[in-house]
């Protein structure tokens, strides 16, 4: 993958997760329908730069152009406006699941870190060597 074609990823992808924590965090459900899009067309992004053409068109006809569409008219049907409320309380289940993602996300992501595939040379594979170099 090129340079352009990196900083594209990153960038689909940081804006892939940013908008997702948008969608389940902001109180306006129009603003989390528009975060919703957001992290459609991000992850359409992210397709592309992963070659999948049919996907990424795909993702934005079905998901962006029907689903954010159908969302958005039964938010305005329903009304815009969240119910009033006083301030935002921490309770113990909200810090509970806080840590619990915490975890669990640790937990991914040391996993992850000590996965390293072996790393065969197309150069040095010969027919009949091993079976990551018969499928070249």
């Amino acid at each position: 993958m090129s340079t352009a074609g990196s900083v594209l990823f990153i960038l689909c992808g940081a804006v892939a997760l940013i908008s997702a924590l948008l969608t389940i965090t902001v109180r306006s459900p129009i603003r989390a329908a528009f975060s919703l899009l957001a992290h459609i067309v991000a992850l359409a992004g992210l397709f592309l730069t992963l070659h999948a053409h049919l996907l990424a068109v795909l993702q934005l006809i079905v998901y962006a152009g029907a689903g954010v569409v159908l969302f958005v008219f039964v938010i305005m049907m329903i009304g815009p406006m969240p119910p009033p409320g006083g301030e935002p309380t921490v309770t113990f289940a909200k810090i509970f699941s806080a840590a619990m993602v915490a975890l669990v996300t640790v937990t991914v992501v040391l996993f992850v870190i000590d996965f390293a595939p072996d790393y065969i040379p197309i150069s040095q594979c010969q027919p009949g060597a091993s079976p990551e170099c018969d499928q070249y």
